[in-house]
């Protein structure tokens, strides 16, 4: 069991930032198959359907057409990217194509890795073949409890806990060369109930681990509203915490959101602060873009909370492991090289 007790992220032998910005072509992209969920868990703004009402964030699930395009725009880069990751602000399985976007990613061969992350409530049998035949590289399961009454109780939805368990135990024993990783978090599931949550789960993943709530989603304060209390000194993989004056996000990677529009962070879940749109232009030209380069000088120049999302994002000391805070000097004046035209 101790050899499957893996983080989600790769905290070793990580690529150093420093030594390769700026990046010709984006190490992650994020493509959302829909923003909309199934569940309305309370650490999570997606839940709160009224709050995102208020916002410029359209809800719904990624066309095929709007799909295949963003897909298609990963030949201009001059590399594959290292990860597309098949998720963002809800459900992704919520996407009736969801397995058809996996094929065209896989056959297009810009990707190294296509990944997803789900709450597998909708991983059943017939929709897990068609994912595995499509060529999943790599699943997240998140696992909200270790009964029916914790999974209503977190994630305000009616689950058959029963039912979830033997669907995640199906996915890994057909699982073919897809990597499975399953994860729960502290706050939600009693602490009491955690050797359980390993004895129950660590025979049907390749890794699993458990995490700390992290209130990574700014201006979503989802401690106050249901007394939900994170961890002060540790982020979400248990790494000490740490302020950092840059977000090294915005220099690896891009977040296409469900309906086309280029967000300039994968936290920003009210949509406000669009960078591109690849319904009007290439991800390489959004790469490229004044815009995001702005972005990545205000970081260097050490203004991140000079900007209405970054000041209240704690993405940063929670979830990001990397930390350029002493090259920021050096990579300002390597940037101003690299100026878009």
């Amino acid at each position: 069991m101790d050899e499957r007790k893996k983080h989600r992220i790769q905290t070793k032998n990580r690529t150093e930032l420093q030594n390769v910005i700026p990046l010709n072509t984006p190490f992650v992209v994020y493509m959302d198959p829909s923003s909309a969920c199934n569940f309305w868990c309370k650490f999570c703004p997606t839940g709160e359907r009224d709050e995102i009402g208020k916002t410029t964030r359209w809800t719904g699930t990624m066309g095929l057409d709007i799909y295949k395009k963003a897909v298609d725009d990963l030949a201009e880069f001059n590399t594959a990217i290292k990860t597309l990751k098949l998720y963002k602000d809800g459900e992704p399985l919520l996407n009736k194509d969801f397995a058809e976007m996996v094929v065209y990613a896989k056959a297009s061969g810009f990707a190294n890795c296509i990944e997803t992350t789900t709450n597998g409530s909708l991983l059943m049998p017939k929709l897990t073949d068609k994912i595995i035949a499509a060529g999943l590289d790599r699943v997240n399961i998140s696992v909200y409890g270790m009964s029916d009454d914790d999974f209503l109780q977190f994630s305000r939805t009616k689950v058959n806990y029963d039912k979830f368990l033997q669907n995640i135990r199906y996915f890994y024993e057909n699982r073919g060369n897809c990597i499975v990783h399953i994860k729960t978090t502290v706050g939600i599931s009693n602490r009491d109930t955690l050797d359980e949550f390993y004895q129950k789960f660590g025979s049907y993943c390749d890794s699993i681990d458990v995490e700390n709530i992290s209130p990574f989603w700014p201006g979503y304060d989802f401690q106050k509203k249901y007394n939900l209390q994170v961890n002060k000194k540790s982020g979400t993989f248990g790494q000490t915490l740490e302020k950092k004056l840059v977000c090294p996000y915005v220099f690896y990677a891009l977040a296409v959101n469900s309906d086309g529009r280029v967000d300039l962070c994968s936290c920003d879940w009210t949509h406000d602060y669009i960078i591109g749109d690849v319904r009007k232009q290439s991800l390489k030209e959004i790469w490229s873009s004044k815009e995001l380069y702005h972005e990545q000088i205000l970081q260097l120049q050490g203004l991140r909370m000079d900007h209405p999302l970054c000041r209240d994002c704690h993405e940063i000391s929670y979830e990001s492991i990397d930390n350029i805070d002493k090259y920021r000097e050096e990579l300002l004046g390597r940037l101003k090289n690299h100026a878009p035209q």
